[in-house]
């Protein structure tokens, strides 16, 4: 009888090894991301516009760039299906103001965002190499911008609300990984990186 009882112990031992295996995954991720066409890109536009609006024309924006966002996310996954973090993204954009009454440069404006939100991923198919997920986040932008013109120099910050939402996303990879969002949001409509998983 005890023979009978080790023999069906072991057994239920072993059949339950396979199972704990396929509950085994990476639950940390270290991820950096860069993305372009943010919503910070996107206010700045929208604010060079109505400043040419309101001025008449008298001045507008010239020779604007950016850097995109570059961003640092962590994530710990307590289930398979599910990653929950935080990220810190740094983006700065810079423009020329054109006097178009004097026809010259007065001066020039840069801005600097920094952000920080609480992230949270949705893997719907996650295989051994390929991963498909949705990922959203929401937390705040510190915005800061310098003015130099006219032998004057000004400085001011701001704040807003900062988002994203990406319905989709592909990683390729094993514990390094390289990855594709599409979304909208303070990270950029299309973005790209690497993830590091352990």
């Amino acid at each position: 009888m005890k023979i009978f009882t080790f023999i069906c112990l072991s057994a239920l031992f072993f059949c339950s090894l396979p199972l704990h295996a396929q509950d085994e995954f990476p639950r940390s991720e270290f991820t950096l991301r860069y993305g372009i066409v943010t919503n910070a890109e996107i206010i700045e536009a929208t604010s060079d516009i109505l400043t040419t609006i309101f001025t008449f024309g008298s001045f507008e924006t010239r020779n604007n760039i950016s850097t995109g966002a570059f961003s640092f996310e962590y994530q710990y996954r307590p289930k398979k299906w599910v990653s929950v973090g935080g990220s810190v993204s740094y983006e700065r954009t810079a423009c020329d103001l054109f006097s178009q009454t004097q026809d010259i440069d007065v001066g020039d404006i840069i801005n600097n965002y920094y952000t920080v939100m609480a992230t949270a991923r949705f893997n719907y198919l996650s295989k051994k190499i390929i991963t498909l997920y949705s990922r959203v986040g929401i937390g705040y932008t510190l915005w800061l911008e310098y003015i130099n013109g006219d032998n004057q120099y000004q400085d001011q910050s701001n704040g807003f609300v900062a988002f994203q939402l990406t319905p989709i996303g592909i990683r390729i990879g094993t514990k390094v990984g390289g990855f594709f969002e599409a979304g909208f949001g303070s990270e950029g409509i299309v973005a790209a990186g690497v993830s590091f998983r352990f």
